[in-house]
């Protein structure tokens, strides 16, 4: 199991906010998930991204400190593949014949792209975008997380899936980042990736 979270509020809080999120993570007993059918599991990945969301707001959003965390998850054993995302985190999946994302993000600007508005090229540039819909840290009591998963069979020897912070995207369109995995299939292409999406961000604020 492989998770990115994003913490918002500020650079100290929306630190400390991922921070709790990953540790509601590790502290979870996944290495028994193996054990479970595929609903049981859609089920108990649902449950840690309900306990993420319960820690994050109890230990600071109740006491109105307003921060917040995405998270994508992947669990992976010898059965299934699973990826569960809340806020704009995303997880892109690659074989030799195909790409594509299979998170959904929690924002303005994939409503309105859903809804026809903009293109699909917009859905990661408009001004819009910043504005989560959801993410841990709401109040539970008020607002049930709408978890998106994504559930396929084992993951084979040429499949690539990639996790990361709508960063990312920020700086790179989803084009050149299908075409960077496919010509570098390997870990290494992570590090490529960041250096290409910040020497792009750079040369655009320049």
């Amino acid at each position: 199991m492989i998770a990115v979270c994003d913490g918002m509020g500020g650079e100290m809080w929306g630190e400390k906010a991922s921070y709790l999120a990953c540790r509601v993570l590790e502290q979870s007993d996944w290495m028994s998930y193996a054990k479970l059918s595929t609903t049981e599991l859609e089920r108990k990945l649902v449950e840690l991204m309900n306990r993420m969301n319960a820690c994050v707001y109890d230990t600071f959003v109740r006491d109105s400190v307003f921060v917040g965390s995405t998270v994508v998850l992947l669990y992976a054993d010898e059965i299934r593949t699973m990826v569960v995302n809340v806020g704009d985190s995303i997880c892109i999946r690659m074989t030799e014949s195909d790409s594509g994302l299979v998170t959904i993000p929690d924002n303005q600007a994939n409503w309105l792209y859903e809804r026809g508005e903009i293109t699909e090229e917009q859905r990661w540039r408009h001004k819009s975008k910043s504005r989560l819909t959801q993410c841990l840290g709401m109040n539970p009591e008020e607002f049930q997380l709408k978890r998106h998963v994504y559930v396929a069979d084992a993951m084979q020897k040429n499949e690539t899936y990639l996790l990361a912070s709508d960063g990312l995207v920020d700086g790179l369109p989803l084009s050149e980042i299908y075409c960077m995995m496919r010509q570098n299939p390997t870990p290494s292409v992570a590090n490529a990736l960041v250096e290409a999406a910040k020497a792009l961000w750079s040369t655009s604020k320049a």
